[in-house]
């Protein structure tokens, strides 16, 4: 081969070489000015209807759960941030009636924010489903309170009331969890929270409080 030749060969090939770097470089290979990807926006988990949530294959132990409570849900339930929040524990002094405290025999805890209070509460000893069926029919004749007809099931049995106390509407749901009877409430001035909003919005705080009480796991000195 004649040097003329080889020297228009290696200028091809050293052509080929800087035409196949700029393809590279132009397809995006390492350029450090490439965009960044765009970060993940967060999302909120919607809240979940009673009605869509399967209480009848819950356990909820006998235990204190209002740790487990996320802020979001009682956030959500009350309609704006809790500004004071109260609990308490099996065998500790607690307000059983307005004016009148005693030994409870329950875990449970409240919060406030303006004019809305969200509660949640369950019985420290077991019930029996006998029991359970009993405190169905004493809520159901509490004075001022109406029974929810058709109302979602909050374990078995259970019962659903709205209750009007001087302006304000309490509506609570209460229920036999296996052996733990589980209630939670969500009471505001009537006039703020009206008839179907308020069992729509207590319905999806007391599946936050049953998934919350569900998620615990006992401490065996309670």
């Amino acid at each position: 081969m004649s040097s003329a030749v080889r020297v228009l060969l290696l200028a091809l090939l050293a052509t080929a070489v800087v035409v196949a770097v700029g393809v590279s470089l132009t397809l995006g290979g390492d350029d450090d000015t490439a965009a960044p990807p765009a970060p993940s926006t967060p999302t909120t988990v919607p809240p979940t209807p009673l009605a869509d949530y399967d209480t009848l294959t819950v356990a909820v132990p006998r235990a204190e759960f209002c740790g487990a409570l996320p802020s979001e849900a009682v956030e959500r339930a009350l309609g704006a941030p809790a500004t004071d929040e109260v609990s308490y524990r099996d065998g500790q002094p607690a307000p059983v009636v307005p004016g009148v405290r005693d030994v409870a025999h329950e875990f449970a805890c409240t919060w406030t924010s303006g004019g809305a209070t969200a509660r949640a509460w369950v019985f420290a000893p077991a019930v029996t489903v006998a029991e359970g069926r009993r405190l169905v029919e004493a809520a159901r004749a509490e004075d001022g309170c109406t029974p929810v007809r058709g109302a979602a099931a909050f374990g078995r049995p259970s019962v659903a009331l709205t209750c009007e106390r001087g302006g304000r509407t309490v509506t609570t749901f209460r229920g036999l969890f296996g052996d733990a009877w589980l209630s939670c409430s969500l009471e505001a001035r009537t006039a703020a929270l009206p008839g179907s909003e308020a069992l729509d919005r207590t319905g999806e705080w007391c599946v936050a409080v049953a998934q919350g009480a569900a998620s615990v796991v006992p401490d065996p000195e309670d």
